[in-house]
């Protein structure tokens, strides 16, 4: 799980709306972010920068682009302690709306 969501063009591939995933260096890509509220439509070229990689549950990054954005935040993976069984496909898929869906090991 970790492996697939470190994976940036992977991981940008489940979020609507991102668009030319370039990677820059080991740990920036420059992309553009295009997203809509209301009837109101926005486009954002961005740079994100994974600041930190702590396998296998940790993934923290920062996102700064223009016009005036910024935002920070981290991905935490734990192990379910339960003993649920629940059907499971053989990988990560997603949603139709972006949303990862992660299999209950």
């Amino acid at each position: 799980m970790f492996k697939a969501l470190s994976d940036a063009p992977f991981f940008a591939s489940c979020i609507e709306g991102v668009q030319d995933l370039k990677k820059i260096d080991a740990t920036r890509y420059d992309a553009v972010l295009e997203t809509r509220i209301a009837y109101m439509r926005f486009k954002f070229e961005v740079v994100v920068e994974m600041t930190k990689l702590s396998p296998p549950e940790l993934i923290e990054a920062t996102v700064e682009g223009t016009p005036l954005v910024w935002c920070a935040g981290s991905l935490q993976l734990r192990r379910r302690c339960s003993r649920r069984m629940a059907p499971a496909p053989s990988s990560v898929m997603r949603s139709r709306r972006g949303r990862i869906l992660v299999p209950i090991n």
